[in-house]
């Protein structure tokens, strides 16, 4: 581009007001969560519109980055993909406090049971994803209602016999 044009790009990029650059910015990171999830459950947009009783045509458009998705649309969209696509720090912050105890409950089962592949930053990372899964198929869990140190327990337990079948 030659300098000429270069400058009136510039000066259009320096008249975009700050809202208008984060609007764009946060629905890019929203289409780009929602992208990702559709791969993850092997989903087409047309898989989608289905779920969501739209055209295709409807969903290209809240996929762009440049639709205003509302916060209702945002919550149907979350249902119909069975995960957060934003998530406030309060709920992050409680989300990771809730994973940190989990690798510490199965860190501690596993010291307990002596377990020890030979390699403790490969351990970490085994404990890390053990409690990630462990988060998942709880996700929903209600702890007024079940135990979770009986749950953790036997989930760890049944984890590290696996694992003990797999190093031997």
């Amino acid at each position: 581009m030659n300098k000429d044009k270069s400058a009136v790009v510039e000066r259009h990029l320096s008249n975009i007001k700050p809202e208008n650059r984060i609007f764009v910015q946060k629905n890019l990171e929203i289409s780009d969560q929602i992208s990702e999830l559709l791969i993850t459950k092997c989903w087409t947009q047309k898989d989608l519109a289905m779920r969501l009783g739209k055209s295709e045509s409807e969903v290209s458009k809240l996929l762009s980055g440049l639709h205003n998705l509302t916060l209702k649309t945002i919550a149907k969209l979350e249902v119909q993909l069975g995960s957060d696509i934003i998530i406030t720090t309060q709920k992050c912050k409680m989300k990771n406090k809730k994973l940190h105890e989990a690798i510490a409950d199965i860190s501690y089962i596993a010291g307990y049971r002596r377990y020890y592949s030979g390699d403790s930053r490969i351990d970490m990372l085994e404990f890390t994803n053990w409690a990630k899964e462990f988060e998942e198929i709880n996700s929903k869990a209600v702890w007024e209602d079940r135990d979770y140190m009986l749950e953790i327990e036997s989930f760890a337990n049944k984890k590290i016999n696996d694992a003990r079948k797999n190093i031997h």
